[in-house]
C-alpha cells in the first residue's frame, strides 16, 4: 500500500470532503505510524546503527538527530566488543565520583533525552555501536509514497488510521471501537513478527555482527 491508496481509503470510509479535514490527514496518518511504532518498539526499521567515538577524558555523548532510545551500546576493547551495561545516572556518580579517575567504559546512562554518560570516563578513544530506537520515515513525506509498514503490514497501518479520522470527525462510539478493535487485532501480528525478529537480531549482535 502506497500514500495515494492509503489516503484515498481513508477518503472512501469516512465519506468526508471538508478541507480540513482532507488537509489533516497526512497528520492522522503520522499519529498512527507512531502509535504503531511505539507499541512495536521491536520491529528491525525503527532500529538504527550509528558509530560514534568516545573521546579520550569526556564521559558523555551526543545522540544522532533521530534518536528515541538505547537498545544497546558497545565499545571496541582491544578488537573485542564490549557491550555496556545500562544504569540509573545516580548509580553512575555514586559509583564513579571523581571525574579524574579514568579507565574503560563499563556503564551508562542518559543525561537529558539526547545525551548519553558513561562510566568510568574513557581514558582512551574508543569506538562504540550505538543500536538506538527511531521513528522510521513517514509514509507521508516518503520520497516513493512507500514505507517497510505500508508494503508488510498494510492493515495495521490501514486500520490505524481509519480510527485515527473516526476519532477526529467525531464518529459514533461504537464506528470508533470497531476500527480499533480492527487495529489491535491485526497490531497482534506485527507484535509476533518483531518479538522474533529482535531475539535473532539480540544474537547476531552478540555474535559481533
Amino acid at each position: 500500500m502506497n500514500y495515494a491508496q492509503l489516503t484515498s481509503i481513508i477518503q472512501q470510509f469516512a465519506v468526508d470532503a471538508e478541507p480540513t479535514f482532507l488537509a489533516n490527514i497526512p497528520q492522522l496518518i503520522q499519529n498512527a505510524e507512531r502509535r504503531i511504532y511505539n507499541e512495536t518498539t521491536l520491529l528491525p526499521v525503527a532500529q538504527n546503527l550509528a558509530t560514534p567515538s568516545f573521546a579520550a577524558g569526556v564521559a558523555t555523548l551526543a545522540m544522532p538527530a533521530d534518536f528515541l532510545s538505547v537498545d544497546s551500546l558497545a565499545i571496541s576493547v582491544t578488537g573485542s566488543k564490549q557491550f555496556l551495561l545500562p544504569k540509573s545516572l545516580d548509580f553512575l556518580d555514586t559509583a564513579y565520583p571523581d571525574p579524574l579517575v579514568l579507565g574503560t567504559p563499563r556503564y551508562y546512562a542518559m543525561v537529558g533525552p539526547d545525551i548519553l554518560k558513561v562510566a568510568p570516563v574513557p581514558s582512551i578513544v574508543f569506538v562504540s555501536q550505538l543500536w538506538y530506537v527511531a521513528y522510521p520515515e513517514s509514509i507521508t513525506t516518503a520520497p516513493s509514497g512507500t514505507t517497510w509498514l505500508g508494503d508488510h503490514y498494510d492493515f495495521v497501518l490501514q486500520y490505524g488510521a481509519l480510527r485515527e479520522a473516526a476519532a477526529y470527525l467525531k464518529e459514533e462510539a461504537d464506528v470508533v471501537a470497531m476500527y480499533e478493535a480492527l487495529y489491535k487485532e491485526a497490531l497482534s501480528q506485527i507484535i509476533v513478527f518483531a518479538k522474533d525478529r529482535a531475539t535473532a537480531d539480540q544474537y547476531r549482535r552478540k555474535q559481533g555482527a
